[in-house]
């Protein structure tokens, strides 16, 4: 997380400064076409080597390719940051799905429920730390000298890897990865049968539909206030960082003193309805007055709740349904559900491009539309989410 958090503020300033915000929707297709590829050949070939080979080969791989971008990027061109940002988005979601796979190895779910919430809460300090130092070193190292240091990062976790493979208890034997991935394999082909056939976990992939495709909107609407309000490259990665370091701060703040309160006090349903009312509010002070600060009050609403308060919610819903079914549907609703929406967002804006959408006021009003088909898919899942508790 924290070297995720270190290169965000960089990819976002080179993109920025080269290709501009009117080619984002570009990279968000990009990126989810991309993604969905990538899933495609890690669950046929890379997946089947030893978990070992995977995840220290895939760190190491991933150095590479930084190293490469670093080069291409000392004279930037919109390709070459446009590749970056799409690469950056897709080998993120590999490392972090990589991580919980060594840890799905290493604890039981008994164990995995008093450790978890440790784990998350070290993920979003990490988060604070890496867009700290890209806030503060931004400018005076260079925004592209701070790969270098991403991918110094990336080779502390593979010697870390090593270091737990060779001293962790993993509680299957398995030299290879290969059983695995055929159910991972079949799991996303098969998980759109079953999300058909179960109403709750249909209810729960339209809501994680509705609700990417008001969190893209938004990061949209966040990088092209950013744009016009702040020239030059190393001030757009200061500001990146540092404002991403008071995001993640919240978030841990949050994850660290009111989840449980909100869970306890508002139940799993009411906790749901906190992100969009949140995301609301800053979209509304968006309507009123429009500029960075709005924009960095929905992105920052969306930043804080959505991997605190949110996320524990979502993990929840998942509970009544069968271990089996789950395990089948989440890769669909996680990769394709959450891709596709990135992608069709990206298509939307750039359909509406030059109309008076989205001038003035008009996204503003689009986000708020958007943010209330949120709402609505919210109360679906109450409604499906205690009929399938009742079933148990």
């Amino acid at each position: 997380m924290s070297t995720q958090h270190l290169l965000k503020p960089a990819r976002n300033a080179f993109f920025l400064s080269t290709a501009g915000s009117e080619n984002l929707p570009w990279a968000y297709i990009a990126s989810a076409v991309l993604s969905g590829l990538t899933t495609i050949v890690y669950g046929r070939w890379v997946a089947r080597l030893e978990r070992k080979r995977q995840i220290i080969g895939s760190q190491i791989f991933v150095v590479g390719t930084i190293v490469v971008f670093r080069l291409l990027l000392v004279e930037p061109t919109a390709w070459s940051a446009g590749a970056f940002y799409v690469w950056f988005n897709v080998f993120t979601l590999l490392l972090l799905s990589q991580f919980f796979l060594i840890s799905g190895d290493l604890f039981d779910p008994r164990q995995a429920k008093r450790i978890f919430g440790f784990i998350g809460g070290g993920g979003l300090a990490g988060g604070v730390v890496g867009s700290a130092v890209a806030g503060f070193l931004a400018e005076p190292l260079g925004t592209g000298n701070l790969m270098w240091l991403g991918c110094l990062q990336l080779l502390l976790c593979a010697l870390l890897a090593t270091r737990i493979f060779r001293i962790g208890q993993f509680r299957e034997t398995i030299r290879s990865g290969q059983p695995k991935a055929e159910r991972g394999s079949r799991s996303v082909a098969g998980g759109f049968g079953v999300i058909r056939r179960i109403p709750h976990l249909r209810m729960i992939a339209v809501m994680l539909f509705t609700a990417v495709l008001v969190s893209t909107f938004v990061d949209w609407l966040f990088n092209a206030a950013v744009e016009e309000a702040i020239p030059g490259r190393p001030q757009q990665a200061e500001f990146f960082g540092q404002i991403f370091a008071a995001y993640n701060l919240i978030a841990f703040l949050v994850q660290l003193f009111f989840v449980s309160w909100v869970l306890r006090m508002l139940g799993v349903v009411g906790a749901l309805f906190v992100l969009p009312l949140g995301m609301g509010g800053g979209v509304a002070w968006m309507l009123m007055a429009p500029g960075l600060w709005a924009a960095s009050a929905a992105k920052g609403a969306d930043q804080a709740l959505r991997y605190s308060i949110d996320q524990s919610a979502k993990e929840i819903l998942y509970l009544p349904v069968p271990t089996i079914l789950k395990q089948r549907a989440r890769p669909f609703i996680d990769v394709v559900v959450a891709r596709g929406a990135d992608a069709l967002m990206g298509v939307l804006i750039l359909v509406l491009s030059g109309t008076a959408a989205l001038a003035g006021r008009g996204p503003a009003l689009i986000a708020i539309g958007l943010v209330v088909v949120w709402l609505v898919a919210v109360l679906g899942v109450r409604r499906t989410y205690r009929q399938a508790l009742e079933k148990l």
